[in-house]
């Protein structure tokens, strides 16, 4: 008995444990295989659960991929109230999304293909069920419709076999109406068996509008028949519609009536029915993107549609719109106050393929425009359009545009136009321009876009123009006309123009064949005139061959009407004189333009200074090593149009300035052609001399650019050169120097300026001091080193006079081929070696020819020139401004030696005339002497 006892036990334990693992998921992925096995979808699932008492099986949130749709929900959970018959299921389903897939228009089935077999349903199957489902923010998305906020109750007492009640709230946005509507359906006469679904009684109602909705569906023949109908004859008389209806206070009669069937299984779902509006009149109050309309509109439209064979048609579309009594403005460029005209007129027709415009006309206070011919029902909107514009007077259009309002709009306007071809790409249409005329138009204008544009003041013109469009390409235009723009302020980004300046233009345009000839084309403003004159094929496109004159373009004038760029426009004058052959290929940068411009172009400056580039951004600090700067920038950017330019230049500027680098009298003169300028260039005033530069070749396109030319300069003082390229070596030498050199160098802004500079040439500098060439400091310090000498120290002075030498400089070193100073005592230094530029290392070697009186005898006579100076062998090293001796005793060995010569020779004389003991005295007075022992 006891083991009877633990059989039901285990079953228990058995069936918990089951439930448990169940619930933990371990079944869900073989669930969810099968499942999608047997729909031919793809499911998933993050849970299900069997729950107890009551009996509940809960799905967590599910996704379903299908080829039809996409299928997702939060949350379903079925509940089996009560398991006895009839069994008591309740149904949740919790925030359903369903997302309909494109599917193309299927064609009904010919006579040769059986249609499906109808579904059927047999009542016998099912079982005695008390249904009650619940749908809980539901959204559904389709081609053309968009439910939203969906929910939904059903109950049926006995599934299939009693009435069923029916309860929908919803939010509909179609295609048609972009708006929300709101919708609800209520039943409970709802037929649902296994042979039909249908009802008498529905009761819809569409944004406040209610509808009586009746039909059947016979189920097992696939027979459909639905009937919608509205009828308000006094829209007064209904409940008030709800707030998301952007209107009130409605009054006049709506007509609905819509019949919706599918005759037979084989055939497709058809409808027919007609909207009616009549004195339809209420009190908007719309505010969307920008647009804003108030007040009374008043509606009447008749139209009818059909649905037939999967194709939508309207047979008749015949109303008016008038918003006269509504202020309506849009942004703060329209604005129209009650009781100025507003109406709109439409009598057309069409299908799901085209809609033909008998008349549309849009009326505003008296401006009327008129629209008529074909336009398809779907992009690209294919169309035969003509526009019409009748003569019109502007006075009173101020009212309507607020940047007009400040005075009385003046002049005519009329437009005869049409448009054949795809509205969605016009520039495959053609569009012809009969007419179009703004005749003595005068207005004041205030408007002010933020960070744009803003105009204040009054605006002039006169134009008369036609033309012929055809698929993007001109095939005739005529226009003339001018516009005056001189006493209004305007601001056009960074542009800035006050009211009084000069700002106008005339022109004359017309065409042959795609040609646009621009006959006259002056523009006249405060900061130039303008010329233009030649011609240009396609200007949507353009390719140009057009003539260009400014004279002058006024910098100056520019740099206070743009203050955003005022550190970057230089004061001065430009005046140019170019033509422009070649393509605007917007889609390429402007250097890549396939564009050949040529002429001249000159610029007069009094003052121009350059700023210094930003400095490249520090490596970062997880770096492990630094970054390689970047190769400088090229004076323009390399391309076709830049390759191609072809341009004399010429350039005057009063004064340049670089840092604390100051330059007068700037000039330069040239040609830019193949990327490079040819020419030169003349400072009239640089540390106070002149330099003047010849045969310059400066490219133009390539990064760090090499300069080569011929430079000459005059008067340049040395300590103020020295100065500025090096302060410390300000005080090496004072004086004038002028010369020549041919050279090839980077920019002074290149990192590597000295390592590639080269120069060769020659220099003078008259009158001179070389502070840092010393001599007599130097022959004292000699002259301690040599005890034998006894001579007195000598004066101690910079070397006075003038110079010269030949250099070549390469590798930051000057090679001195010969240095050549002169003392104006008379004394001579003359040198040749190199100079390390980078530290200003000195190794230099030759002979000082010194005037002095004070060195007498032998010394003198044995080193001496012809001149009667003494040369004095030197070779200096070190630094350039204190340079020192390095071959002393040798300058010491050849002084003596020659000193020596001399006694001997005298010696030799006396030996022959006086004897040997009386030249044996003397020739030791003469050794102490020289000696001092």
């Amino acid at each position: 008995m006891k083991k009877l006892l633990i059989l039901p036990a285990i079953l228990v334990v058995v069936l918990v444990g089951a439930i448990l693992a169940f619930n933990a998921g371990a079944f869900n992925a073989t669930i969810a295989e099968k499942l999608s096995a047997a729909s031919g979808a793809k499911i998933q699932f993050d849970s299900i659960a069997i729950l107890t008492f009551p009996l509940r099986l809960q799905l967590g949130r599910t996704e379903i991929e299908h080829n039809l749709a996409q299928v997702e929900w939060e949350r379903l959970e079925i509940e089996v109230a009560n398991p006895l018959p009839p069994m008591d299921l309740r149904v949740l389903l919790r925030r359903p999304k369903v997302r309909m897939r494109e599917t193309s228009a299927q064609a009904p089935p010919s006579a040769s293909t059986p249609a499906s077999p109808a579904p059927s349903f047999s009542a016998r199957g099912v079982p005695a069920v008390r249904l009650t489902l619940r749908v809980e923010g539901g959204e559904i998305e389709a081609p053309q419709v968009y439910v939203s906020s969906l929910d939904l109750s059903f109950a049926q007492q006995l599934l299939m076999r009693a009435p069923a009640a029916l309860q929908l709230t919803a939010f509909v946005k179609t295609s048609m109406i972009p708006a929300k509507l709101p919708v609800t359906l209520e039943t409970d006469s709802l037929i649902l068996s296994e042979e039909s679904l249908k009802t008498a009684g529905l009761k819809a109602t569409v944004a406040g509008l209610s509808a009586d909705v009746q039909g059947t569906s016979l189920l097992k023949e696939g027979r459909h028949r639905w009937l919608l109908e509205v009828k308000a004859p006094d829209l007064s008389a209904l409940p008030k519609p709800p707030d998301v209806v952007p209107a009130k206070n409605w009054k006049g009669a709506i007509e609905i009536a819509a019949e919706l069937n599918k005759p037979s299984a084989e055939q497709p779902w058809q409808a027919e029915g007609k909207v009616k509006a009549t004195g339809v009149t209420a009190d908007l109050l719309v505010h969307q993107a920008g647009a804003t309309a108030e007040g009374a509109f008043a509606l009447d439209l008749n139209s009818k549609f059909l649905y037939l064979n999967n194709v939508p048609s309207l047979p008749e579309l015949n109303g008016q719109l008038d918003l006269t009594g509504a202020k309506v403005l849009y942004a703060d460029l329209f604005s129209k106050a009650p009781n100025v005209p507003l109406r709109l007129k439409i009598d057309a027709s069409g299908d799901a393929t085209k809609l033909s415009i008998r008349d549309f006309t849009l009326q505003v206070a008296q401006l009327r425009a008129r629209l008529s011919g074909t336009a398809s029902a779907q992009s690209p909107w294919e169309s035969q359009l003509k526009i019409e514009i009748p003569q019109v007077a502007l006075l009173g259009l101020e009212k309507l545009l607020p940047p007009l309002r400040q005075a009385p709009v003046r002049g005519e306007a009329t437009l005869q136009a049409s448009i054949h071809g795809p509205l969605a790409a016009p520039m495959q249409a053609s569009i012809t321009v009969e007419s179009l005329r703004l005749k003595d138009f005068a207005a004041e204008v205030e408007y002010t876009k933020p960070g744009l544009v803003a105009a204040r003041g009054p605006i002039v013109a006169d134009i008369l123009g036609s033309g012929l469009m055809e698929r993007g390409q001109l095939k005739s235009a005529k226009a003339q006309g001018s516009v005056n723009l001189k006493s209004a302020a305007l601001v056009l980004g960074p542009l800035r123009k006050e009211a009084g300046q000069e700002l106008s233009a005339v022109f004359t345009l017309g065409n042959k064949g795609e040609t646009l000839t621009i006959d006259k084309l002056e523009m006249r403003s405060f900061f130039g005139r303008f010329a233009a004159n030649g011609a240009v094929v396609n200007p949507l496109k353009p390719k140009l061959n057009v003539n260009l004159v400014m004279a002058p373009l006024k910098m100056s004038e520019l740099r206070v009407a743009m203050p955003e760029f005022r550190d970057k426009i230089p004061s001065g004058e430009m005046r140019a004189a170019v033509r422009m052959s070649g393509e605007l290929a917007n889609e390429k940068p402007w250097n890549e333009w396939p564009l050949q411009i040529s002429g001249d172009v000159s610029v007069s400056l009094p003052e121009y200074k350059m700023v210094e580039a930003n400095a490249s951004k520090p490596a970062p600090p997880q770096a492990a090593a630094p970054l390689p700067t970047p190769s400088a920038e090229p004076f323009l950017p390399p391309g076709y149009l830049t390759n191609q330019l072809n341009l004399k230049v010429s350039a005057d500027i009063g004064q340049l300035v670089k840092d604390k680098l100051l330059l007068r009298q700037v000039s330069a003169k040239g040609t830019v052609s193949g990327g490079r300028f040819r020419g030169q260039a003349a400072v009239g005033q640089i540390f106070g001399g002149s330099v003047k530069a010849t045969a310059l070749d400066v490219p133009l396109l390539t990064k760090s650019p090499t300069l080569q030319g011929q430079v000459n300069w005059d008067g340049v003082i040395i300590e103020e050169a020295l100065g500025f390229a090096k302060p410390e070596y300000k005080t090496m030498a004072s004086g004038k120097t002028a010369g020549r050199a041919d050279f090839s160098t980077l920019m002074p802004g290149e990192k590597n300026f000295f390592a590639a500079l080269k120069a060769r040439g020659d220099l003078g500098a008259a009158p001179l001091t070389l502070n840092s060439v010393k001599i007599g400091e130097m022959i004292n310090d000699m002259l301690k080193k040599i005890p034998l000498l006894r001579i007195s120290p000598v004066k101690v002075d910079p070397l006075r006079g003038s110079m010269k030498t030949q250099f070549d400089m390469a590798n930051e070193t000057m090679q001195i081929a010969a240095f050549e100073a002169k003392d104006l005592d008379g004394s001579e230094l003359q040198m040749k070696g190199k100079v390390l530029l980078s530290s200003m290392q000195v190794d230099l070697a030759g002979t000082f020819f010194w005037v002095q009186d004070q060195v007498k005898g032998c010394l003198a006579e044995g080193n001496s020139d012809a001149k009667g100076r003494l040369v004095v062998p030197l070779a200096l090293k070190g630094d350039a401004m204190k340079p020192g001796f390095s071959i002393l005793s040798d300058v010491a060995g050849r002084l003596a030696g020659r000193a020596l010569e001399c006694e001997k020779s005298k010696l030799v004389d006396k030996v022959k005339k006086q004897g040997g003991e009386a030249v044996k005295k003397e020739l030791g007075k003469a050794l102490k002497g020289l000696f001092g022992n």
